[in-house]
């Protein structure tokens, strides 16, 4: 178990090492990238130590089913009464007894443990994948807010720019009243937009910074991502990849097996466990040697409360692999839908951005010229905010539904 942890810690320190920290022209240290915040994760989230102790008890199972029965000593010393003269007033014996397990019995407890073992290498491999992915999508969710921090903070600026240009026309007499509130009305609004998002960063650093174990500098810069190309999903044996590199699933078919050999174990159970012993007597100045063989008789209990149980039990981790399957599957469909649908969606925010921004620049100037009026003006900055805004979600649907993607078919966990 030394060995598994020194693996996930080391593998992880080394991923870090290979891209190592350098300041940049200005001094300040460079942004860290997925892969990079995914390896102080695996190093440092507490997640990953819950996952050795789960596959050490299970371990610790496997040797106590290995284990043989140890033997028993037994000393028993009796005084006579009455004895003749010179003779020994006392009666000792002395005997060891080996439990002797019968080999089925045993083998059939040391499938069962074994293969609750593979479940449980299974599920440390299924949490390290969610781990993963949750550092994966807690990333993606920073940059978000911190795009989304950057287009409020603009807005915020463009709005002010416009609240000056109606309170120099309403001053001048060129526009009125009603356009100075208006104008202010937006402001406000812009204002706690951008405090909204301040307030979503500061929350999105937090849980990534939970994830990573507390061990991200306070002041930690990410690489941004969002901007990287979205190819399409090609994978035409997704479903396969998903049946063989899923680990959840893997995990699930493991404890179908685990239970399936258990119910031979609780079969073999009831089995009589074979005493062989070996003793000696001495009394009245005579040794004799004895040996013994004992075994149970199994005439009223053979377990059939533990068949029934373990019966039960298969069935239920049977359905159980077969319903996770089945959700898998339709996870798998939903989220590729998800994923092309925003992929595609994406590209073709890229000219209505350019137009929205372009409109907002022409109303502002036939404002300022008394050309157009304040109605307008504030449609045309909406459109364009809302147009950003539907970009920057729509990036952040793609890039956490590729992340999921990965996840579920078993291929990974961070975003390629």
């Amino acid at each position: 178990m030394k060995a598994l942890r020194w693996l996930i810690v080391s593998g992880a320190l080394f991923a870090a090492a290979a891209s190592p920290r350098v300041a940049s022209a200005a001094g300040s240290v460079a942004p860290l990238t997925l892969a990079e915040v995914v390896a102080l994760a695996t190093a440092n989230n507490p997640t990953v130590e819950q996952i050795v102790a789960q596959l050490d008890a299970a371990r610790a199972d496997l040797a106590v089913a290995r284990a043989v029965a140890n033997p028993e000593f037994e000393w028993r010393e009796t005084r006579l009464d009455e004895a003749p003269p010179g003779e020994d007033a006392s009666s000792r014996e002395f005997g060891i007894v080996q439990p002797v397990e019968l080999w089925g019995k045993r083998r059939a407890r040391i499938a069962a443990a074994n293969a609750a073992l593979s479940a449980a290498e299974f599920a440390a491999t299924a949490g390290q994948r969610e781990l993963v992915a949750g550092v994966t999508s807690s990333y993606i969710n920073v940059l978000s807010a911190q795009r989304a921090l950057s287009l409020s903070e603009a807005a915020l600026a463009g709005q002010r720019g416009i609240e000056e240009i109606a309170v120099q026309r309403v001053n001048a007499g060129e526009a009125p009243e009603i356009d100075r509130i208006r104008a202010r009305t937006e402001t406000l609004r812009a204002m706690r937009g951008a405090q909204d998002c301040q307030l979503d960063l500061f929350r999105a650093r937090e849980e990534l910074m939970t994830l990573c174990g507390r061990q991200l500098p306070s002041d930690f810069i990410l690489a941004d991502i969002l901007a990287d190309p979205l190819p399409p999903w090609t994978g035409a044996d997704q479903r396969e990849q998903m049946l063989e590199g899923n680990p959840e699933l893997l995990q699930a078919g493991a404890v179908t097996e685990f239970n399936a050999r258990a119910v031979r174990a609780e079969a073999r159970a009831w089995w009589p466990d074979v005493h062989i012993g070996l003793g000696m007597e001495q009394a009245s100045g005579e040794r004799s040697w004895n040996a013994a063989i004992g075994i149970a008789l199994p005439f009223w209990q053979r377990n059939q409360g533990g068949v029934m149980a373990s019966n039960a039990a298969w069935r239920s981790a049977r359905a159980e692999e077969t319903r996770l399957r089945q959700q898998l599957a339709a996870e798998l469909s939903i989220r590729t839908q998800e994923y092309e649908t925003a992929r595609l969606q994406a590209e073709a925010f890229v000219d209505v951005l350019q137009s929205a921004a372009e409109a907002l620049r022409i109303e502002t100037l036939l404002y300022r010229e008394g050309e157009a009026d304040f109605i307008a003006l504030l449609e045309a900055q909406r459109a364009a905010r809302d147009t950003e805004q539907e970009y920057l979600e729509t990036l952040r649907t793609a890039h956490t539904a590729r992340a999921e993607l990965t996840r579920i078919t078993g291929t990974g966990g961070v975003a390629q």
